[in-house]
């Protein structure tokens, strides 16, 4: 009842006024502890009451314990720390960038930041969108423009690089619960059932399909598939259901393969994967191909991927980039002009091809990532009429019934752990290893071991070129390639 604790607005200062001694006023001097112990004796409701962004300034607080002020305020407070920061910046407090990419992150409402891009949900909208960087950059030269440190666009990336370290949740939407999206509810597959519940953003969705789940047969879909497929063995049908049951529900690279759609022009291969890829936003489809993947701007191509979607694949080299990509291996990437970053394999690789992609190796690590699907029929060649826009009139009709017959594609695939067995498939894949080395085609199939007799070495490669040309390759290796690979 001596004195009266007041905030003076003119002067920036606390003062106390005392009601003794001629009403003289005072100035409050604060050290760290005693502003803490100050700020939790003030009267919440008493206005005329100091505010906590004014207090720090009046306190010689080095940064380390001005942060600790404000935790301090905020536990007690709940104001977030957004708010708390704000009171500095306006005050001419000076940021570091690591500050300043954190008081960022809290005006997106604390985002996630993986392949490269920000990411953001909520309950009220759980599908998580993504911030490009060059809007993140605007963001932060308009919001820090007052800071010292932040007056460049080299500065402005410095800020967004801190923000994205972080912010960083590794390989986050390659963990997300195995279903769809559709409209406002998530169908995921829990054991043999289907289960519809209520979509919310822990279900790590970054798309929705429009369409509704129809459990009816597809049947306009499954007879041009039986067309397609009409003189293969059955599991061609059961395979083309696990392909896009995987792809939608997003799983695809968990199995550590590509499949290849193999057939002449006008078999419906085109077709197929246009159905396909109706199921995944464009956003989510890259086309680079395997050959590509090595260099860091491909590869952030196809960061994040739901689909990577290669119409000529005849002409691609599948080498080691294709190798790594499918085997599950961080990828390193760089977004032009950004920063270097990685990346795990998210997408179901699916590539068009009339003939045989190069193999830059035939090794059981190469071929056991190949994944064949025989489209032999061509409408062209059997002199039947083509059907203009036949992919766009079956989505139309029957994308609701598709989802539903592809769902349990998915539920196959994971319960038998693989894709099903197929003696086509086999076969085929087995005709590409011999083409991609003819060497040990031709040593199991022409030479056989012997306890005396011996081969010439002046006559093995006209053996060798008699047995190309009757297998008719499509090129016959050089002596010297052909010597190399018999010593390997």
């Amino acid at each position: 009842n001596k004195a009266v604790v007041y905030w003076n607005r003119d002067l920036c200062e606390v003062r106390i006024h005392s009601l003794i001694d001629g009403g003289q006023d005072f100035v409050c001097q604060f050290d760290f502890a005693s502003l803490c112990s100050f700020y939790d004796a003030l009267p919440n409701d008493d206005e005329r009451i100091l505010k906590y962004h004014d207090l720090v300034r009046l306190s010689d607080l080095s940064p380390i314990e001005r942060e600790q002020f404000l935790q301090h305020v905020r536990r007690r407070t709940n104001v977030p720390l957004t708010v708390l920061r704000k009171g500095l910046v306006n005050r001419g407090a000076v940021l570091t960038h690591h500050e300043m990419g954190e008081e960022y992150l809290e005006s997106i409402e604390r985002p996630m930041y993986t392949d490269g891009v920000f990411w953001r949900a909520s309950n009220d909208s759980p599908i998580w969108t993504s911030y490009a960087d060059e809007k993140c950059i605007a963001d932060i030269g308009g919001k820090f423009k007052e800071q010292n440190y932040c007056k460049k666009t080299p500065e402005y990336r410095g800020i967004l690089v801190s923000a994205q370290s972080q912010a960083f949740v590794e390989a986050y939407f390659g963990k997300a619960p195995v279903g769809v999206a559709c409209g406002p509810r998530f169908y995921s597959l829990q054991g043999d059932e289907l289960i519809d519940e209520p979509l919310t953003k822990d279900h790590r969705q970054r798309f929705t399909l429009e369409c509704e789940i129809d459990d009816r047969p597809p049947e306009r879909f499954l007879a041009f598939a039986y067309e397609c497929f009409e003189g293969t063995d059955a599991a061609q049908l059961d395979r083309l259901q696990e392909l896009f049951g995987v792809t939608i529900t997003g799983i695809g690279h968990q199995f550590q393969k590509a499949f290849f759609l193999f057939g002449p022009g006008a078999s419906g291969k085109s077709t197929m994967l246009s159905i396909l890829c109706s199921f995944v936003p464009e956003d989510f489809i890259a086309a680079t191909p395997p050959n590509l993947w090595g260099r860091a701007y491909e590869s952030a191509s196809i960061a994040g991927m739901r689909l990577i979607a290669v119409g000529e694949g005849e002409s691609v080299m599948l080498g080691e980039a294709f190798k790594s990509y499918t085997g599950g291996d961080r990828q390193s990437a760089r977004q032009p002009a950004g920063r270097v970053f990685t990346h795990r394999p998210s997408a179901t690789v699916v590539i068009n091809a009339n003939g045989f992609p190069h193999l830059s190796e035939s090794s059981i690590a190469m071929i056991r990532r190949l994944e064949a699907l025989l489209f032999p029929n061509s409408r062209a060649m059997s002199g039947k009429p083509l059907t203009r826009n036949l992919a766009e009139q079956i989505i139309a009709a029957e994308q609701g019934r598709i989802l539903h017959w592809a769902l349990g594609g998915a539920r196959r695939v994971l319960k038998q752990n693989g894709y099903t067995p197929s003696v086509q498939h086999d076969e085929y894949i087995d005709t590409w290893k011999r083409r991609a080395n003819p060497v040990v085609a031709f040593v199991e199939e022409y030479l056989e071991p012997s306890d005396g007799a011996k081969l010439k070495r002046s006559d093995v490669y006209p053996y060798f070129q008699m047995w190309a040309i009757r297998e008719d390759l499509d090129e016959i290796p050089p002596k010297g390639e052909v010597f190399e690979k018999l010593e390997e």
